[in-house]
């Protein structure tokens, strides 16, 4: 009976052959043109952005990028499975890719955190996990798309996109529209948040619309084009991203110098030496205008000129000699991708605080190089350049290429220009999805263009070297459970946090309520939900939260100790993050409790952070805060003074100092000693100010406000509190001399002490 059937199926399959190849066919256009529209929803990625939780972050555009690139891939998939030349081919670019990405794991599995370094946080979102979609997407595109035609739609769309970024940027100049709180109101950031990432986008986005406007043919679309290129050197200026500057130049010159000496393009260097002097020209007259809008008290041109200042020592020079001191730990494999935050934690020393306030942390060193070196050691750099040696033989070995035609040389110079760009403006910077996504797109073109390799995967399937089905089958499912994990889950998590955000004002107990159920959600990101939910409480806490609502804070502070205090002998990221967050907690615990088990944990875990590195000066201060509280004042002095020690050589620290030791004894209840101490601190800031020995910081800023306020609480404490009218007074008069632009203000808080 088995043998008849076969017999009638296999009669069955000849007779109807052509229409199982038809069906193959229509099968393989339809995933051809969905993967299609799905690879120009991924190059709208830079555009994306929404809140979430609590901010405005670059993470929806990590959903948004990694759920398309899921679905693709399963389409893909599928693809494959209905004809095996959609399988890729093996080049040296794309084996070049495959090795880092492998090293990457390599690193993960001996290094610091293996989850941190797979997973990374959810406000870089620049784990190995986005490394494996950003592979994924580029074997994808140069797999499935062969003409050329498709490829420069594909470029096109993305400068396209990179107009709409800097038209957002520039409707944030004047003042009409952005989309979150400004980081400053000089430099624009556009739709990357940042005005550091926004710049990094825009130089290679610049670069792929020169490529494009030097191969359109039709004249009023390069006109397009090179105002395009124009637009976002405009607003790469205004962005004031120097390492993106320096980049653009870069690139530009080695474009220019390959035109200019080429035989091929003699006719044009009367054109070229123009557009050269063009450039120059540009430059000088954004220079002239140092105020307006271009810049505030030539804030810009300062930049510029400021680009080649590379003195020792500085914030950015300092974490490179953090990660060389990391990287001779471990020199092979390094730490682990994302470990530069607790690296940065680990090797900090006290003397940089000259440079770097103890509040800064760098998650990334600002170069690529030196991140590498840290995190990946010796072999991932290796493999992280050798991608760029495929990249430059591929692009100029011209026995593989064959591009010796005008056109083909053009590719050469402009697309070399745009690696250099990237090159050198990762050796002050770090990359991002938006980066990383034009560069894999560039890379793709560049595996395209010189249609290398072969397709050894196919050979392998179709003579039975390898089980590809079940291999196939396993991928289907782990980007269902990555769909799932990293996608579903973080939109929900986001969607329930600015729930919860919205109702802080008119519901509280209903929003912690949900605060308390996300802490329960089981996400890999759950520690930087629990931090962030901390910081937000505690900052309601301190704020606006009446005693009803901050005893209700209490068994989510708790729930948020533990998750932070599991493990905390394990590394992470953020690692000195849960020991302060814990210790702030505690505090705010003992302040409404007077639990004494809460001043105990307080100590415990400062030892420890100090046991990790005795150089982190703000836990000092914390164990002087909780011996004060105790009673033991003269041990608590010598934290305090040991934390004055360990920090910089300044007036500042010492005003800092007497301020802190006056909180602390204001928490104990002796305001006699705390209103000694603030005196201490305003008449040392009182006597600098008085003969400029200190920088005081500019009129109506944040900092001025708040020694305004200070001193106004000094006022209160002397005439309220201690009786003592005549130091009000002399406070009084000695804010008038120094707070001139506060005179109303300081004559308000006198008038209102003394009703």
């Amino acid at each position: 009976m088995i043998g008849l059937k076969n017999i009638y199926l296999e009669k069955w399959r000849k007779n109807n052959g052509h229409l199982i190849e038809h069906m193959k066919i229509n099968f393989e256009r339809f995933f051809i043109r969905i993967i299609k529209t799905g690879v120009i929803l991924i190059l709208f990625t830079p555009l994306v952005i929404l809140p979430f939780g609590f901010y405005v972050s670059i993470y929806p555009k990590t959903i948004f990028f990694q759920a398309l690139v899921e679905i693709i891939f399963l389409l893909y998939i599928l693809l494959v499975w209905v004809n095996k030349k959609y399988l890729p081919k093996i080049s040296f670019i794309s084996l070049a890719v495959v090795l880092f990405v492998v090293f990457l794991f390599i690193s993960a599995i001996g290094g610091f955190n293996f989850c941190r370094s797979f997973w990374g946080d959810f406000a870089r979102s620049t784990g190995i996990i986005l490394h494996l979609h950003l592979l994924a997407f580029f074997l994808i595109v140069v797999s499935v798309f062969k003409d050329e035609k498709t490829w420069i739609k594909f470029l096109k769309y993305s400068v396209f996109f990179s107009i709409a970024s800097s038209f957002f940027g520039l409707l944030q100049k004047v003042g009409l529209f952005h989309f979150s709180q400004k980081i400053d109101d000089i430099r624009i950031s556009g739709t990357m948040l940042n005005p550091d990432l926004f710049g990094a986008y825009l130089v290679l986005s610049i670069f792929l619309g020169l490529f494009i406007a030097a191969t359109e043919r039709k004249k009023l679309f390069k006109l397009f084009w090179l105002t395009a290129v124009f637009l976002n050197c405009f607003t790469l200026f205004l962005s004031g991203t120097r390492a993106s500057w320096l980049a653009l130049i870069a690139g530009l010159i080695f474009i220019f110098v390959s035109l200019f000496f080429s035989r091929e393009y003699e006719k044009e260097r009367k054109t070229l030496l123009f557009l050269f002097l063009f450039f120059i020209i540009f430059i000088f007259v954004l220079s002239l205008f140092q105020t307006g809008f271009f810049s505030r008290e030539g804030y810009l041109f300062e930049r510029l000129i400021s680009v080649f200042n590379l003195e020792f020592p500085n914030s950015r020079l300092i974490s490179w000699r953090i990660a060389l001191e990391a990287w001779k730990e471990r020199p092979i494999l390094g730490w682990g991708p994302e470990s530069f935050g607790f690296l940065f934690a680990k090797y900090f020393n006290a003397e940089y605080l000259v440079y770097i306030p103890e509040s800064m942390l760098f998650d990334y060193p600002h170069n690529k190089i030196m991140e590498l070196l840290a995190t990946t050691g010796f072999l991932g750099l290796f493999s992280f350049l050798l991608i760029f040696f495929a990249i430059f033989y591929t692009l100029h070995n011209d026995r593989k290429n064959n591009q010796k035609d005008r056109a083909g040389n053009i590719f050469k110079i402009i697309f070399s220009g745009f690696f250099i760009a990237y090159l050198v403006q990762g050796f002050f910077s770090f990359d991002t999805l938006p980066v990383y996504l034009i560069f894999f797109l560039a890379l793709g073109f560049v595996v395209i263009k010189s249609q290398t390799g072969k397709r050894t995967l196919k050979v392998a399937w179709e003579k039975g070297r390898i089980a590809f089905k079940p291999i196939l089958i396993i991928l289907i499912i782990l980007t269902s459970l990555s769909f799932y994990e990293i996608s579903f889950k973080m939109a929900k998590v986001d969607f329930i946090l600015g729930k919860a955000a919205k109702l802080e004002k008119n519901d509280f107990k209903k929003a912690l309520s949900i605060y308390e159920k996300t802490l329960a959600m089981n996400t890999v990101y759950n520690k930087d939900f629990n931090l962030a939910i901390g910081v937000r409480l505690m900052n309601i806490f301190d704020t606006s939260a009446g005693e009803i609502e901050k005893k209700a804070m209490l068994p989510v502070f708790n729930k948020i100790k533990l998750s932070l205090g599991e493990d905390l002998e394990r590394p992470d990221k953020w690692y000195l993050n849960y020991y302060s967050s814990i210790i702030e907690i505690e505090r705010r615990t003992y302040l409404l409790t007077g639990d004494i088990n809460s001043l105990k944990r307080i100590e415990e875990v400062s030892r420890k952070a100090l046991e990790f590195n005795d150089q982190r000066v703000s836990f000092y201060r914390f164990i002087g805060e909780k011996k004060i509280i105790e009673g033991k004042d003269d041990e608590g002095e010598d934290f305090y003074k040991k934390a004055l020690l360990l920090s910089p050589p300044r007036a500042e620290s010492l005003i800092l100092f007497h301020k802190n030791l006056g909180y602390a004894y204001l928490g104990k209840g002796n305001k006699t000693k705390a209103v000694g101490n603030f005196k201490k601190a305003f008449d040392i800031y009182y006597v600098l100010a008085k003969k400029n020995l200190i920088l005081l910081p500019p009129i109506f800023s944040e900092e001025t406000k708040n020694e305004v306020v200070f001193s106004g609480r000094l006022m209160i404490f002397y005439y309220k509190d201690l009786k003592d009218f005549q130091a009000a007074e002399e406070v009084y008069k000695k804010c008038l001399e120094i707070f001139p632009d506060y005179s109303r203000v300081i004559n308000i808080i006198y008038q209102k002490i003394q009703s």
